[in-house]
Formats: structure tokens, sequence, C-alpha cells
């Protein structure tokens, strides 16, 4: 059996912050004139923190000054930023409650510059799970920055999933031209991005030409280093489109004017395909999923029985309207002949014209295949009754 005190030793250690006396690192945070003096110790850092363990093998043969204290400059770190990492250093403790999300979102990113990689992907989730709304707020800015580190892999993917099912044109943003190589190519790569190919061809053709200011407007004055350059920029994105997915004339008209930023044998398929449709040896990408819009769930107001002008309208026109044109045109119109023939016809000739009225309306039911019994039916039943009785109990 083990004995466990890990909540007193923590709080042992979270002690020796304030201690005066022991410590041999002095730790100055921030710029000039937010700047505060940290105290640490060396055996701490080095062990909690590889960060500070690579910094400090590094400085072991630099000056000391008379009490023997190694002073550490960190200038890309809050204050407050600071603070909850030298407590999770000794303490091994966030107290998340105590800050915002925009805060924990960017204690997120300094804690991957200093190499606290478990810390970092715990509050990568948290700000997925319970900060959702803060990241959809900003989700500009969270767009760009998860892209900046590879290690933000499921914010990154968190990202596209928004991009796709919201179906956010981030490509005609103003934002498009600064994404990251790896935020493009991570887009581009999936299946259920909903674009042309074509599109999607131009769009990072685009992109490519942007990263390269120094390209001549004029693609005839391209010279072959203008094209390795952009190929240069394009190359973890150009083997995510699907260029099998193309029609032919999208090739001629839109592609093969950069002929030259293509391997040999991925082009020479691509010509293939199109021209002679012999086999190829380069790997077809399949074509991308087209999503199915979803509407979404309707949830139930049970202190709300309000209901909606329009929908009663639609739901006329939808659903009781067919039926009671088709209860004008089967039963008054025929009714209202019946009606005036029973004045100027014999009443033989009427009760044949009623039976033949009944038959056809009975034959038009079943060819619309109409089984349920509308209450326009038995309006219509009851009116035909009324005419054919008339004849009858009037003489």
């Amino acid at each position: 059996m083990a004995l466990k005190y890990f909540e007193k030793l923590s709080n042992n250690y979270l002690e020796l912050l304030n201690d005066e006396k022991d410590f041999n690192i002095a730790i100055n945070v921030g710029e000039s004139p937010n700047t505060k003096k940290f105290r640490a110790h060396s055996a701490i850092l080095k062990c909690r923190s590889l960060y500070f363990c690579n910094e400090l093998t590094e400085l072991t043969n630099i000056d000391k000054d008379k009490n023997h204290i190694i002073t550490l400059d960190l200038k890309n770190v809050s204050i407050q930023q600071f603070e909850v990492l030298i407590k999770y250093i000794y303490g091994g403790i966030v107290l998340l409650e105590e800050h915002d999300a925009s805060f924990i979102f960017e204690l997120m990113l300094v804690t991957y510059e200093f190499l606290f990689d478990e810390l970092a992907k715990q509050l990568q989730d948290h700000l997925i799970e319970k900060e959702a709304h803060w990241l959809h707020l900003n989700f500009n800015r969270v767009y760009l920055k998860s892209f900046q580190n590879n290690k933000l892999q499921n914010l990154q993917e968190w990202c596209n999933n928004i991009i796709i099912k919201n179906h956010i044109n981030i490509f005609d943003s103003e934002e498009f031209f600064t994404l990251q190589e790896n935020a493009l190519a991570s887009l581009i790569s999936r299946d259920d991005l909903q674009m042309e190919e074509i599109k999607i061809w131009n769009y990072v053709i685009k992109w490519g030409i942007a990263k390269n200011p120094g390209l001549p407007s004029e693609l005839e004055d391209w010279s072959y280093e203008n094209f390795i350059a952009l190929k240069t920029t394009l190359q973890n994105c150009l083997p995510h489109i699907r260029y099998f997915q193309m029609s032919g004339i999208d090739i001629i008209n839109n592609v093969q004017p950069y002929q030259q930023i293509f391997e040999k044998n991925l082009w020479k398929d691509i010509m293939k395909k199109y021209m002679t449709n012999e086999p190829i040896s380069s790997i077809i990408l399949p074509p991308r999923s087209i999503l199915k819009p979803a509407l979404p769930t309707r949830i139930a107001d049970q202190f709300s029985k309000v209901i909606n002008v329009t929908e009663i309208a639609l739901c006329w026109a939808v659903d009781i309207l067919p039926d009671f044109m088709s209860f004008i045109f089967k039963t008054i119109i025929p009714t209202i002949i019946i009606a005036i023939a029973t004045f100027l016809l014999p009443t033989t000739i009427v009760t044949i014209l009623i039976i033949i009225v009944t038959i056809a309306i009975f034959l038009l039911n079943r060819k619309m295949q109409k089984t349920n019994i509308h209450i326009f039916d038995i309006i219509a039943l009851i009116l035909i009754i009324i005419v054919a009785i008339e004849p009858f109990s009037s003489k």
C-alpha cells in the first residue's frame, strides 16, 4: 500500500517561492517599466522544465554575482503568465477558473514556447471543450495562431471543422494571403472541403503568387526561375489538389500554363488521363465528398404555444391547398353541373350523369394513389348525395 501526500508536497514546494534565503536564480520577467523579479531554485527548474534545463546548462560558465545568483531575463512572457507557470513548476497547480478564455489562449501559446507540452495540451483541450463560444467569436485570431505551432493539432482540426461545417469562405477573406503554408495545406487536404477542384487550384496559385511579390505580373514574362520559386512555395500544397477530378477544359485553361511547377511524371499522367485515357502511375486522390445540408433539430418550447402566421400559411399551401383545389375541380364544379342538369334534363339522364361523375372521381383518386379520406372528400360525397336525392324528393 502506498501512502500519497501530493497536496502537502505541492504546498511545501510553493512555500519555497517566498523563501528569500536559499534561492540561486533570479528571473526578471517582462519589459520595462512593467517588470518583476522572481526567485527560484536551479535544481527545481532543471528537474521540472526542459526549457530552463537547457538555459541553465548554457549559463554554467557565466559569471555570478557576489551572492552566487544567476540572473535570467524573460521578455517574451507577461508577469501574469509567468506567475501561473512558476506555480505550475513548483506545485503542479493551474487554477483556470481565475482566468478568462483570452488569457488561457495566450498562456497556452507561451507554455509551448517554454516546452510545457503536457500543460499546453490540457489548455488546448480546455479551450475546445469549455470555451468554444470564445473560440468562435475570435475565430480569425485563433485560426492564424493555431497554425503557427504544429503541436496545436487538436485546435487546428477544430478550426478546419468549423470552416467546413459552417461554410466559412476563408479563401475570399482578408486573412487568406496571411495563412501559413501548413494551414492552407491542411485545409485543401480535407475530403469534405466543399469547393470545386478548379477553384481550389486557382486559390492556391493566387496564394503562392502573393507569397512571391517579385514575380512578374504577366505569366508570359515568367522565367524558369520564377516557376521554380512558385513550385518551392507550393511544395506542400500541390500534392493535395485532385487534378484527375478536374475537367479537360479546366486543365487546358487553368493548369497547363503552370505545367513547369509539376513533376514530369505527374504532368505526363495528367495528359494521358485527358488526352489518351491511357493507364497512369500517379496516385489518384478520390473526389471530395459533398455534405448534405442538415436542418437543425427543432426545440420545443414548453412555455410558448404561439404559432407563427407564416408557418400556418405554409402549412395551408403545402398540405391543404392541393386538396382544396382538388375539391373544387372534382366536386364543386361537377355538383353545379348536376344541379343545373336537374332542372333541364330528365331524372334518368341526371342519375346516369351522377353515376358517371362518381366513377370518374373514384378513378381519378386511384390514379393519384390517394388512399386517405380527407374532409373535402366527405363534403363532396354529401353534396353529391343531396343533389342526387333532390330530383326524386321534389317529385
